[in-house]
């Protein structure tokens, strides 16, 4: 399955980029629009497509459209170029049960696109990294408690209560207890009830790392011994800073333009357009 994948793929960036490539032989670097920066837009849809599914409300569309371009801006702020940023973008597909999607690219992605032409958050007119997840616990994470970076104190935790009504809100997995230490407790929790840290013996994890290595939804989560098993009960899906997609979605569903979920999301940004 994955060489099939791979083959289609292969595929796709040959068809995607051979135009590019005979201008940059014929032509050189510098008419190559590939390489212009503000050529950048024109792949947003193909990113919203693996961000966010196309049966989603517009605005909450135009939401993501937003934080896709915002992110785009600020990779490339930090001296990455297009193609690098492009290639680490869709190296998830293979993994992911979405792959398909970048062939046919629906017109929501085209008009969420078009609809926030050159739009993205900024912080103090600085280009800035805006994350997102699916559901939240109840509430966002602050920035500066999750990354231990005062830089990243402009990410607020804001109420996202919509999230507990998500039907994958709520998600437990038994995992056998001989996988773990002997001894195996929470240490830290943030202000939103993530797990920080917790100790294996003498050995002290990250909850995001521990979340990743055992394919838990969130790393908000307690810990219950049930029989030969732990049982993780957790909260949300994904790590919980930023946007919530959910909740995006509830508050557009509810009358909210996409502006207005943005920047309850992100309180301390303000969208600004650039020539992007």
């Amino acid at each position: 399955m994955r060489t099939r994948l791979s083959i289609f793929l292969s595929s796709f960036f040959i068809l995607l980029f051979f135009p590019f490539l005979c201008t940059f032989v014929f032509h050189g670097a510098q008419a190559c629009t590939l390489l212009q920066p503000a050529k950048a837009e024109k792949f947003l849809p193909y990113l919203l497509s693996l961000q966010i599914d196309d049966n989603k409300s517009s605005e909450a569309l135009k939401t993501q459209a937003v934080i896709a371009r915002s992110n785009l801006n600020y990779q490339q702020s930090q001296g990455k170029s297009l193609l690098e940023i492009l290639k680490t973008q869709f190296s998830d597909i293979l993994s992911s049960p979405s792959w398909y999607r970048i062939f046919f690219i629906s017109d929501s992605y085209q008009n969420a696109t078009e609809s926030t032409s050159g739009q993205i958050l900024t912080f103090e007119n600085t280009p800035c990294l805006t994350p997102y997840h699916e559901v939240s616990c109840g509430k966002t994470r602050s920035g500066e408690e999750v990354f231990h970076n005062s830089a990243f104190s402009y990410l607020k935790s804001v109420d996202s209560s919509q999230d507990l009504e998500a039907p994958n809100y709520f998600t437990t997995q038994d995992i056998a207890s001989q996988q773990f230490p002997s001894s195996l407790e929470i240490q830290k929790t943030d202000s939103s009830g993530y797990v920080l840290t917790l100790n294996a013996d003498d050995t002290t994890f990250s909850g995001e790392y521990f979340r990743h290595e055992f394919g838990l939804a969130s790393s908000c989560f307690s810990i219950q011994k049930n029989g030969d098993n732990l049982r993780f009960l957790c909260k949300g899906q994904g790590h919980g800073v930023g946007l919530s997609q959910y909740g995006a979605e509830i508050m557009a569903e509810d009358g909210s333009t996409y502006d207005e979920i943005l920047l309850w999301y992100f309180p301390s940004l303000m969208l600004t357009t650039t020539d992007f």
